[in-house]
Protein backbone atom coordinates (compact mmCIF):
# COMPACT_ATOMS: atom_id res chain seq x y z
CA UNK A 1 0.00 0.00 0.00
CA UNK A 2 1.19 3.71 -0.55
CA UNK A 3 1.02 6.02 2.27
CA UNK A 4 -1.99 7.04 1.12
CA UNK A 5 -3.39 4.51 1.25
CA UNK A 6 -1.83 3.95 5.05
CA UNK A 7 -2.91 6.98 6.28
CA UNK A 8 -6.96 6.39 5.13
CA UNK A 9 -6.88 3.09 6.87
CA UNK A 10 -5.19 3.57 9.64
CA UNK A 11 -8.10 6.69 10.15
CA UNK A 12 -11.03 4.36 9.26
CA UNK A 13 -9.63 1.60 11.86
CA UNK A 14 -8.78 4.00 14.56
CA UNK A 15 -12.53 5.38 13.97
CA UNK A 16 -14.06 2.29 14.40
CA UNK A 17 -11.78 0.95 17.28
CA UNK A 18 -12.69 4.51 19.28
CA UNK A 19 -16.24 4.27 18.35
CA UNK A 20 -16.54 0.74 19.77
CA UNK A 21 -17.43 -1.93 17.25
CA UNK A 22 -14.70 -4.22 16.37
CA UNK A 23 -12.02 -5.76 18.28
CA UNK A 24 -15.12 -6.80 21.01
CA UNK A 25 -14.62 -9.55 23.21
CA UNK A 26 -17.41 -11.62 23.94
CA UNK A 27 -18.40 -12.33 27.93
CA UNK A 28 -20.52 -14.56 28.07
CA UNK A 29 -18.58 -18.48 27.88
CA UNK A 30 -21.60 -20.15 25.82
CA UNK A 31 -21.91 -17.01 23.33
CA UNK A 32 -25.51 -18.48 22.48
CA UNK A 33 -25.61 -16.87 19.66
CA UNK A 34 -27.15 -15.06 18.08
CA UNK A 35 -26.86 -13.58 22.13
CA UNK A 36 -24.44 -12.70 23.11
CA UNK A 37 -22.94 -10.03 25.76
CA UNK A 38 -20.50 -7.69 25.38
CA UNK A 39 -19.21 -5.37 28.10
CA UNK A 40 -22.15 -6.41 30.04
CA UNK A 41 -24.78 -5.21 27.86
CA UNK A 42 -26.89 -8.16 25.88
CA UNK A 43 -27.37 -7.86 22.39
CA UNK A 44 -28.19 -10.12 19.19
CA UNK A 45 -26.12 -10.30 16.55
CA UNK A 46 -26.21 -10.32 12.85
CA UNK A 47 -22.89 -10.93 12.44
CA UNK A 48 -21.91 -14.47 12.81
CA UNK A 49 -21.64 -16.95 9.88
CA UNK A 50 -23.01 -20.31 11.40
CA UNK A 51 -25.49 -20.06 8.90
CA UNK A 52 -27.32 -23.20 9.86
CA UNK A 53 -26.68 -23.28 13.33
CA UNK A 54 -24.65 -26.41 13.78
CA UNK A 55 -21.71 -25.18 15.84
CA UNK A 56 -23.90 -25.51 18.62
CA UNK A 57 -25.56 -29.15 17.38
CA UNK A 58 -24.81 -31.75 20.32
CA UNK A 59 -23.77 -34.15 17.90
CA UNK A 60 -20.61 -31.97 16.70
CA UNK A 61 -19.79 -31.06 20.20
CA UNK A 62 -19.91 -34.82 21.42
CA UNK A 63 -17.97 -35.29 17.93
CA UNK A 64 -15.40 -33.16 19.63
CA UNK A 65 -14.92 -34.19 23.15
CA UNK A 66 -14.98 -37.68 22.34
CA UNK A 67 -11.53 -36.85 20.00
CA UNK A 68 -10.34 -34.35 22.84
CA UNK A 69 -10.42 -37.49 25.27
CA UNK A 70 -9.39 -40.18 22.89
CA UNK A 71 -6.46 -38.49 21.36
CA UNK A 72 -5.54 -35.19 22.91
CA UNK A 73 -5.76 -31.88 22.01
CA UNK A 74 -3.62 -31.46 18.79
CA UNK A 75 -1.47 -34.01 16.76
CA UNK A 76 1.97 -32.46 16.80
CA UNK A 77 3.40 -33.69 13.30
CA UNK A 78 3.35 -32.91 9.95
CA UNK A 79 1.07 -34.93 8.35
CA UNK A 80 3.60 -35.91 5.90
CA UNK A 81 5.01 -38.12 8.23
CA UNK A 82 2.42 -38.86 10.80
CA UNK A 83 -1.25 -38.30 11.17
CA UNK A 84 -4.38 -39.70 12.73
CA UNK A 85 -6.26 -42.01 10.41
CA UNK A 86 -9.72 -39.87 11.67
CA UNK A 87 -7.60 -37.53 8.81
CA UNK A 88 -8.35 -40.20 5.89
CA UNK A 89 -11.90 -41.19 7.02
CA UNK A 90 -13.37 -37.56 7.50
CA UNK A 91 -11.68 -36.95 3.98
CA UNK A 92 -13.59 -40.10 2.97
CA UNK A 93 -16.98 -38.76 3.98
CA UNK A 94 -15.99 -35.22 2.21
CA UNK A 95 -15.61 -36.53 -0.38
CA UNK A 96 -18.54 -38.52 -0.51
CA UNK A 97 -20.35 -35.32 -0.34
CA UNK A 98 -18.55 -33.78 -3.13
CA UNK A 99 -18.00 -36.97 -5.41
CA UNK A 100 -14.17 -35.75 -5.76
CA UNK A 101 -11.01 -36.02 -3.96
CA UNK A 102 -10.53 -33.55 -1.33
CA UNK A 103 -7.89 -31.97 1.06
CA UNK A 104 -8.81 -31.69 4.34
CA UNK A 105 -6.35 -28.74 5.79
CA UNK A 106 -6.55 -26.64 9.07
CA UNK A 107 -7.50 -22.95 7.77
CA UNK A 108 -8.73 -22.10 3.93
CA UNK A 109 -6.60 -19.61 4.22
CA UNK A 110 -3.52 -22.18 4.31
CA UNK A 111 -5.17 -24.29 1.37
CA UNK A 112 -4.99 -21.56 -0.87
CA UNK A 113 -1.11 -21.10 -0.21
CA UNK A 114 -1.09 -25.06 -0.52
CA UNK A 115 -2.75 -25.44 -4.03
CA UNK A 116 -2.20 -22.25 -6.21
CA UNK A 117 1.69 -23.43 -6.86
CA UNK A 118 1.14 -26.70 -7.59
CA UNK A 119 -2.02 -25.29 -9.84
CA UNK A 120 -0.51 -22.52 -11.38
CA UNK A 121 2.44 -22.21 -13.36
CA UNK A 122 4.77 -18.69 -13.84
CA UNK A 123 3.98 -18.49 -17.67
CA UNK A 124 -0.18 -18.37 -16.15
CA UNK A 125 -1.67 -14.90 -15.75
CA UNK A 126 -4.60 -14.48 -12.71
CA UNK A 127 -7.11 -12.45 -12.72
CA UNK A 128 -8.74 -11.50 -9.55
CA UNK A 129 -12.52 -10.13 -9.34
CA UNK A 130 -12.38 -6.98 -7.48
CA UNK A 131 -14.40 -8.51 -4.35
CA UNK A 132 -13.16 -12.13 -4.53
CA UNK A 133 -11.82 -12.90 -0.98
CA UNK A 134 -8.95 -11.42 0.80
CA UNK A 135 -7.44 -14.43 1.61
CA UNK A 136 -7.61 -15.25 -2.45
CA UNK A 137 -5.93 -12.07 -3.24
CA UNK A 138 -3.09 -12.78 -0.91
CA UNK A 139 -1.68 -15.89 -1.93
CA UNK A 140 -2.26 -14.60 -5.47
CA UNK A 141 0.04 -12.17 -4.40
CA UNK A 142 3.26 -14.60 -3.52
CA UNK A 143 2.22 -15.69 -7.19
CA UNK A 144 2.89 -12.90 -8.28
CA UNK A 145 5.76 -12.18 -6.86
CA UNK A 146 7.62 -15.41 -8.19
CA UNK A 147 6.70 -14.14 -11.67
CA UNK A 148 3.24 -14.41 -12.46
CA UNK A 149 1.21 -12.22 -14.27
CA UNK A 150 -1.48 -10.80 -11.89
CA UNK A 151 -4.74 -8.66 -13.03
CA UNK A 152 -8.07 -7.09 -11.33
CA UNK A 153 -11.13 -6.41 -12.51
CA UNK A 154 -13.79 -4.62 -11.17
CA UNK A 155 -16.47 -6.99 -9.61
CA UNK A 156 -18.65 -9.42 -12.14
CA UNK A 157 -17.47 -7.86 -14.91
CA UNK A 158 -17.45 -10.17 -17.62
CA UNK A 159 -16.87 -7.69 -20.12
CA UNK A 160 -13.79 -6.71 -18.80
CA UNK A 161 -12.63 -10.41 -17.96
CA UNK A 162 -13.36 -11.07 -21.94
CA UNK A 163 -11.22 -7.82 -22.96
CA UNK A 164 -8.62 -8.97 -20.44
CA UNK A 165 -8.55 -12.91 -21.88
CA UNK A 166 -8.15 -11.57 -25.50
CA UNK A 167 -5.25 -9.49 -24.24
CA UNK A 168 -3.33 -12.29 -22.57
CA UNK A 169 -4.33 -15.48 -25.05
CA UNK A 170 -1.13 -14.77 -26.70
CA UNK A 171 0.94 -14.13 -24.00
CA UNK A 172 0.33 -16.89 -21.67
CA UNK A 173 -0.43 -20.30 -21.03
CA UNK A 174 -3.49 -20.48 -18.94
CA UNK A 175 -5.89 -17.88 -17.28
CA UNK A 176 -7.07 -18.51 -14.00
CA UNK A 177 -10.50 -15.93 -13.05
CA UNK A 178 -10.67 -15.82 -9.25
CA UNK A 179 -13.73 -15.30 -7.76
CA UNK A 180 -15.55 -16.23 -4.34
CA UNK A 181 -18.62 -18.45 -5.08
CA UNK A 182 -21.04 -16.28 -2.64
CA UNK A 183 -18.88 -12.96 -2.61
CA UNK A 184 -18.78 -12.33 1.50
CA UNK A 185 -19.68 -8.52 1.02
CA UNK A 186 -22.70 -8.48 -0.77
CA UNK A 187 -23.88 -12.04 -0.65
CA UNK A 188 -24.45 -11.91 -4.51
CA UNK A 189 -23.36 -14.81 -6.42
CA UNK A 190 -20.84 -15.40 -9.38
CA UNK A 191 -22.26 -14.41 -12.56
CA UNK A 192 -21.78 -18.09 -13.49
CA UNK A 193 -23.93 -17.27 -16.56
CA UNK A 194 -21.04 -15.60 -18.67
CA UNK A 195 -18.17 -17.68 -17.15
CA UNK A 196 -19.68 -20.86 -18.80
CA UNK A 197 -19.95 -18.84 -21.86
CA UNK A 198 -16.31 -18.00 -21.21
CA UNK A 199 -15.24 -21.20 -20.19
CA UNK A 200 -17.16 -22.70 -23.33
CA UNK A 201 -15.52 -20.03 -25.49
CA UNK A 202 -12.06 -19.96 -24.40
CA UNK A 203 -10.00 -23.07 -23.82
CA UNK A 204 -7.21 -21.47 -21.93
CA UNK A 205 -10.12 -20.11 -18.87
CA UNK A 206 -9.40 -21.65 -15.82
CA UNK A 207 -12.02 -20.86 -12.45
CA UNK A 208 -10.38 -20.57 -9.23
CA UNK A 209 -13.51 -20.55 -6.79
CA UNK A 210 -13.40 -20.21 -2.84
CA UNK A 211 -17.12 -20.93 -1.65
CA UNK A 212 -16.43 -20.26 1.51
CA UNK A 213 -19.58 -18.37 2.43
CA UNK A 214 -22.08 -20.99 0.24
CA UNK A 215 -21.13 -23.92 1.71
CA UNK A 216 -23.50 -26.86 3.59
CA UNK A 217 -26.91 -24.31 3.06
CA UNK A 218 -27.13 -25.17 -0.81
CA UNK A 219 -26.86 -28.15 -2.86
CA UNK A 220 -26.62 -31.76 -2.76
CA UNK A 221 -25.59 -32.80 0.52
CA UNK A 222 -24.89 -29.74 1.29
CA UNK A 223 -22.11 -29.56 -0.92
CA UNK A 224 -22.13 -25.66 -1.26
CA UNK A 225 -23.94 -22.87 -3.39
CA UNK A 226 -21.39 -22.75 -6.46
CA UNK A 227 -21.92 -26.01 -6.80
CA UNK A 228 -25.81 -26.02 -6.41
CA UNK A 229 -25.42 -23.88 -9.91
CA UNK A 230 -22.48 -25.16 -12.00
CA UNK A 231 -20.85 -28.67 -11.83
CA UNK A 232 -17.39 -29.08 -11.47
CA UNK A 233 -15.70 -28.43 -14.46
CA UNK A 234 -12.72 -30.18 -15.90
CA UNK A 235 -11.09 -26.31 -15.95
CA UNK A 236 -11.99 -25.56 -11.64
CA UNK A 237 -10.57 -25.84 -8.87
CA UNK A 238 -12.45 -25.31 -5.54
CA UNK A 239 -11.59 -24.95 -1.86
CA UNK A 240 -14.76 -24.03 0.34
CA UNK A 241 -14.63 -23.38 4.86
CA UNK A 242 -15.95 -26.02 7.15
CA UNK A 243 -16.00 -23.13 10.17
CA UNK A 244 -19.31 -21.65 8.63
CA UNK A 245 -22.89 -23.01 7.94
CA UNK A 246 -20.57 -26.95 8.24
CA UNK A 247 -20.24 -26.03 12.08
CA UNK A 248 -16.77 -27.40 12.34
CA UNK A 249 -13.31 -26.04 11.78
CA UNK A 250 -11.05 -25.78 9.14
CA UNK A 251 -10.97 -25.78 4.95
CA UNK A 252 -11.52 -28.67 2.61
CA UNK A 253 -9.74 -28.28 -1.31
CA UNK A 254 -11.74 -30.26 -4.18
CA UNK A 255 -9.77 -31.79 -6.62
CA UNK A 256 -10.49 -32.81 -10.23
CA UNK A 257 -8.76 -36.14 -9.32
CA UNK A 258 -6.55 -38.18 -7.31
CA UNK A 259 -3.55 -37.17 -8.88
CA UNK A 260 -3.78 -33.85 -7.99
CA UNK A 261 -4.68 -34.37 -4.96
CA UNK A 262 -1.00 -35.94 -4.12
CA UNK A 263 0.21 -33.48 -6.03
CA UNK A 264 -1.40 -31.27 -3.00
CA UNK A 265 -1.00 -33.03 -0.46
CA UNK A 266 2.98 -34.55 -0.82
CA UNK A 267 3.79 -31.04 -2.44
CA UNK A 268 2.31 -27.78 -1.26
CA UNK A 269 4.07 -26.03 1.42
CA UNK A 270 0.89 -25.31 4.04
CA UNK A 271 0.14 -28.68 3.99
CA UNK A 272 3.71 -30.32 4.31
CA UNK A 273 5.23 -27.19 7.35
CA UNK A 274 2.17 -26.92 8.88
CA UNK A 275 0.25 -29.29 12.01
CA UNK A 276 -2.52 -31.33 10.77
CA UNK A 277 -6.30 -30.66 11.65
CA UNK A 278 -6.73 -31.25 15.56
CA UNK A 279 -8.34 -34.46 17.09
CA UNK A 280 -11.40 -32.44 18.15
CA UNK A 281 -11.84 -30.64 14.79
CA UNK A 282 -12.07 -34.06 12.61
CA UNK A 283 -14.54 -35.17 15.37
CA UNK A 284 -17.64 -32.65 14.31
CA UNK A 285 -16.23 -32.60 11.12
CA UNK A 286 -17.25 -36.54 11.12
CA UNK A 287 -20.36 -35.60 12.90
CA UNK A 288 -20.92 -32.74 10.19
CA UNK A 289 -20.57 -34.69 7.55
CA UNK A 290 -22.89 -37.90 8.89
CA UNK A 291 -25.92 -34.69 8.65
CA UNK A 292 -24.74 -33.82 4.91
CA UNK A 293 -24.93 -37.35 3.89
CA UNK A 294 -28.94 -37.53 5.31
CA UNK A 295 -32.00 -36.04 4.27
CA UNK A 296 -31.88 -33.52 6.89
CA UNK A 297 -29.56 -31.37 5.68
CA UNK A 298 -32.46 -30.46 2.79
CA UNK A 299 -34.41 -29.63 6.09
CA UNK A 300 -32.03 -27.19 7.62
CA UNK A 301 -31.19 -25.65 3.71
CA UNK A 302 -34.82 -25.04 3.34
CA UNK A 303 -35.75 -23.73 6.98
CA UNK A 304 -32.77 -20.96 6.49
CA UNK A 305 -34.38 -20.32 2.50
CA UNK A 306 -37.44 -19.06 4.58
CA UNK A 307 -36.00 -16.84 6.63
CA UNK A 308 -33.46 -15.44 3.50
CA UNK A 309 -36.91 -14.91 1.94
CA UNK A 310 -39.22 -13.27 5.30
CA UNK A 311 -35.55 -10.83 5.05
CA UNK A 312 -35.94 -9.88 1.93
CA UNK A 313 -39.53 -9.24 2.30
CA UNK A 314 -39.40 -7.43 5.02
CA UNK A 315 -36.78 -4.63 4.16
CA UNK A 316 -38.39 -4.27 0.54
CA UNK A 317 -41.35 -3.60 2.43
CA UNK A 318 -39.61 -0.92 4.83
CA UNK A 319 -37.26 0.30 1.69
CA UNK A 320 -34.07 -0.30 2.93
CA UNK A 321 -31.47 0.09 0.73
CA UNK A 322 -30.05 -3.55 -0.16
CA UNK A 323 -27.38 -3.61 -2.55
CA UNK A 324 -28.31 -6.76 -3.76
CA UNK A 325 -31.62 -8.98 -3.08
CA UNK A 326 -29.98 -12.31 -2.82
CA UNK A 327 -31.50 -15.55 -2.02
CA UNK A 328 -28.23 -16.20 0.06
CA UNK A 329 -28.27 -15.18 3.96
CA UNK A 330 -25.95 -12.40 3.44
CA UNK A 331 -27.22 -8.84 3.31
CA UNK A 332 -26.02 -5.73 2.31
CA UNK A 333 -27.17 -2.15 3.12
CA UNK A 334 -25.87 0.77 1.44
CA UNK A 335 -24.84 3.57 3.32
CA UNK A 336 -22.30 5.77 1.32
CA UNK A 337 -19.86 7.57 3.76
CA UNK A 338 -17.69 5.64 6.50
CA UNK A 339 -19.27 7.99 9.27
CA UNK A 340 -22.20 7.08 8.16
CA UNK A 341 -21.83 3.68 9.62
CA UNK A 342 -19.83 4.58 12.59
CA UNK A 343 -23.09 6.18 13.72
CA UNK A 344 -25.38 4.19 12.48
CA UNK A 345 -23.21 0.88 13.95
CA UNK A 346 -23.48 2.61 17.94
CA UNK A 347 -27.51 3.50 16.98
CA UNK A 348 -27.95 0.17 16.81
CA UNK A 349 -25.91 -1.27 19.61
CA UNK A 350 -27.67 0.94 21.82
CA UNK A 351 -30.72 -0.87 20.88
CA UNK A 352 -29.34 -4.17 21.18
CA UNK A 353 -28.35 -4.84 17.98
CA UNK A 354 -25.23 -5.26 16.61
CA UNK A 355 -23.98 -6.32 12.45
CA UNK A 356 -20.91 -6.04 11.01
CA UNK A 357 -19.55 -2.45 9.25
CA UNK A 358 -18.30 -3.21 5.89
CA UNK A 359 -15.34 -0.29 5.40
CA UNK A 360 -12.77 0.40 3.24
CA UNK A 361 -10.19 -1.49 2.25
CA UNK A 362 -12.43 -3.96 2.27
CA UNK A 363 -14.75 -2.14 0.14
CA UNK A 364 -14.31 1.48 -1.38
CA UNK A 365 -14.52 4.82 0.74
CA UNK A 366 -18.29 5.80 -0.15
CA UNK A 367 -19.42 2.11 -0.78
CA UNK A 368 -19.52 1.49 3.27
CA UNK A 369 -22.82 -0.42 4.60
CA UNK A 370 -24.30 -2.30 7.18
CA UNK A 371 -23.48 -6.02 6.52
CA UNK A 372 -26.28 -8.56 7.85
CA UNK A 373 -25.72 -12.56 8.12
CA UNK A 374 -28.79 -15.08 9.23
CA UNK A 375 -28.62 -18.00 10.62
CA UNK A 376 -31.25 -20.91 11.98
CA UNK A 377 -30.59 -19.36 15.26
CA UNK A 378 -32.70 -16.21 14.30
CA UNK A 379 -36.08 -16.02 14.06
CA UNK A 380 -38.69 -14.53 12.13
CA UNK A 381 -39.47 -11.99 15.17
CA UNK A 382 -35.51 -11.12 15.67
CA UNK A 383 -35.01 -10.26 11.54
CA UNK A 384 -38.49 -7.85 11.78
CA UNK A 385 -37.21 -6.35 15.17
CA UNK A 386 -34.02 -5.33 14.12
CA UNK A 387 -34.81 -4.34 10.29
CA UNK A 388 -37.92 -2.02 12.21
CA UNK A 389 -35.00 -0.47 14.27
CA UNK A 390 -33.06 0.18 11.62
CA UNK A 391 -36.05 1.71 9.41
CA UNK A 392 -36.64 4.41 12.20
CA UNK A 393 -32.76 5.35 12.87
CA UNK A 394 -31.49 5.27 8.71
CA UNK A 395 -33.20 8.20 8.15
CA UNK A 396 -32.41 10.32 11.00
CA UNK A 397 -29.00 9.64 10.62
CA UNK A 398 -28.90 10.69 6.65
CA UNK A 399 -30.26 13.88 7.53
CA UNK A 400 -28.01 14.43 9.95
CA UNK A 401 -25.20 13.80 7.52
CA UNK A 402 -26.90 15.87 4.81
CA UNK A 403 -27.50 12.85 2.37
CA UNK A 404 -30.34 10.86 1.82
CA UNK A 405 -31.43 7.67 0.02
CA UNK A 406 -31.18 8.84 -3.26
CA UNK A 407 -27.35 9.22 -3.05
CA UNK A 408 -26.88 6.22 -1.48
CA UNK A 409 -28.24 4.56 -4.62
CA UNK A 410 -25.83 7.02 -6.82
CA UNK A 411 -23.28 5.73 -4.49
CA UNK A 412 -23.65 1.83 -5.61
CA UNK A 413 -24.95 2.58 -8.85
CA UNK A 414 -28.67 0.87 -8.77
CA UNK A 415 -30.69 3.65 -10.62
CA UNK A 416 -33.63 0.84 -10.85
CA UNK A 417 -33.89 0.54 -7.28
CA UNK A 418 -33.57 4.37 -7.05
CA UNK A 419 -37.41 4.50 -8.56
CA UNK A 420 -38.16 1.46 -6.18
CA UNK A 421 -37.07 3.25 -3.45
CA UNK A 422 -38.86 6.28 -3.45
Amino acid sequence: MNNNTDHALDRVVKKATSSGFINLPLSNAHAQDPKMVIQGKELTSFAFCNYLGLNHDPRLKQGAIEQLLQNGTFCSSSRTFLHLDLLEKAEEQLGRIFEKPVVIVPKTTLGHFACMPILIGTKDAIILDQQAHATIRLAADTMRANGVATYTIRHSRIDQLEDKIKELSGKVERIWYMIDGVFSMFGDDAPLTGIRQLMDKYEQLHLYVDDAHGMSWAGTHGRGRFLSRMEYHPRMFMLTSLNKAFGADGGVLICPDQQVKEQIVHGGNTVIFTGPVSPPALGSIMASAEIHLSDEIYSLQAKLQERVRFFNEMANALQLPLVAENDTPIFYIGLGKPEIGFDLCKAMMAKGYYLGLALYPAVSMNNTGLRATITLRHSEADIEAMLKTLARLLPRLLSKHRTSMDRIWRYFKLPERTEAGK
